[in-house]
Parts: C-alpha cells; structure tokens; sequence
C-alpha cells in the first residue's frame, strides 16, 4: 500500500460537560465585555449592543465547538426537515411561555430584585419595537439553538444520558443569561431540549424560540394585557389563561415525545454508528 492512499478516519474529540461548561463560560464572558463595550461607546444603545455581543459571543462559542462536532455536520447539527407531527407539537409547545412566566412570578420574589437596565422597559416607538425583534426574534433564537441545541446537547446526551444532556443544556443555558429570568431561561430551555431530543432537527426548536421572542416582544410592548405576564398590576396569571396553556403544552409534549426520530430522516441517509 502506498502511503497516503487511505487515511483513517479519525472521529473528533467529543464534546463532554466540562468542555461544555467553560466553552459557555466563554460565551457569558464574551457577551458581558461586548455588551458592556458597545454600550461604553455608543451610550444608551442597549438592544444594539445586546444584538451584536451576542452575534459575536455565540458565534466565538459556534467556532469552539466546531471542529468537535461529529461528520456530517449538517445531521448533526440537525438541519434537516422535521415532521408534520413534530411541527404540530412544536407549535403547541409555544404557550408554555406563559406556564414559565408563572413559575417566574412565584419564584422572583425569593431572590434579590435584579434592577433593570436602562433602555430595557417598554419599547415606545415602531422603530424600538423592530430593535426589540431584531434580538429577540432572530439574533438570540438563531444563535442559542445553533450553540445549545445544535452543537452541545447532542454531545451531551451521547457523553450522558438523554435525560441528563437536556438537564445540563439547559443549566448552561441559564448560565450564559444569569441575571434574566432564569425560571423562565430554564423552562424555555426544558422544552426546547425536549423537541430537540424527540425529533432531532433543529428547525422546530429555532421557529419555537423564535414565537418566544415575538411573545416577550408582545410582552414588553403591553400587547398582550395577560394578568401576571405583561400586565404586572396583578402578581399572578388566573387559572383562566393557564389552564388552556396547560393543556396545549401537554398535548404538545405528547405529540414531541412520541415522535420518532428516524421519520424526520426520510430525505437522508443516516447510519448510526
């Protein structure tokens, strides 16, 4: 055989918890200096700054984990079609939103009140609202699920277990966004794992996060006049909202968890090692 006719196929070097927790420390690092440097140089340009530091630390965070993710990429990383049963699911996950604002309203007052930052409140101009979306409907969805869900919960239920990957995917989560709503980060972060680790593309979970984002957009607008949720006259959302949210997000779960995986692969050739 002459050499360099073959070469063996060396599997990348996984992606286990600890690599996982200092590349996210990295990632919250990185957030925090590019926030506070944009902020430093253009005063009172918040949302733009949160918009770009978070293009750059996840985007750091993406080329660290990059040469770990296992061939193909594109599977991996789950950039394939989805079902019409997971997608049904996925939308029917979007109403848990208002089920982990709740637990938030219970849990926010055991802990120190976080003061708000400036420029953060109620958006009162189309252009502030369309700055608002710009991060929370793309730059933040886009960015989270390709780092959390795309790159590192896989590695992290191969290196644990499902139940465990999602579990620590969505501590990192909270870790990256610890002065926000970690209720919320959390729950939002169960679910998506959830939808991530039933069907295994990725769309679903960015389209979910994304209605996410269009509903805290809704709720810092004062759009949505929910009890408890953007209207916070009232401490806590009546029964009468949570119920149906309740049982739209069962009957999503339901849908998600029985999903099989291999039927989001009909367009793909996918042989498990």
């Amino acid at each position: 055989m002459i050499p360099g006719d073959e070469s063996p196929h060396e599997d990348p070097e996984p992606i286990g918890p600890g690599f996982a927790f200092f590349v996210t420390m990295v990632v919250a690092f990185t957030l925090v200096f590019a926030v506070a440097t944009v902020i430093a140089l253009s005063p009172g340009n918040v949302f733009g700054a949160v918009g770009i530091g978070t293009v750059i630390a996840f985007g750091i965070g993406i080329a660290l984990t990059a040469p770990r993710i296992p061939p193909p990429p594109s599977i991996t990383l789950g950039f394939f079609n989805a079902s019409r049963t997971l997608w049904t699911g996925a939308i029917l996950l979007v109403p848990s939103m208002l089920l982990a604002s709740e637990l938030d309203n219970w849990i926010r007052p055991l802990f120190p009140e976080v003061p708000e930052n400036e420029g953060m409140g109620t958006p009162e101009t189309w252009l502030t609202v369309i700055e608002y979306g710009l991060v929370f409907v793309i730059a933040l969805p886009v960015m989270q699920e390709l780092f959390f869900r795309g790159a590192l919960q896989p590695s992290l239920v191969r290196a644990t277990s499902r139940v465990r990957g999602i579990l620590l995917t969505a501590a990192l989560n909270v870790l990256a966004f610890p002065t926000v709503g970690v209720a919320v980060v959390f729950c939002q972060a169960i679910v998506l794992g959830i939808l991530r680790g039933s069907g295994r593309s990725l769309w679903p979970c960015i389209v979910v996060h994304m209605l996410f984002g269009v509903a805290t957009v809704g709720g810092l607008s004062d759009f949505w006049n929910i009890p408890g949720f953007d209207d916070l006259s009232v401490p806590h959302t009546p029964f009468g909202f949570l119920a149906p949210a309740a049982l739209l997000t069962g009957i999503g779960l339901r849908l998600v968890i029985h999903e099989k995986p291999e039927d989001t692969l009909t367009s793909f050739e996918h042989d498990t090692p």
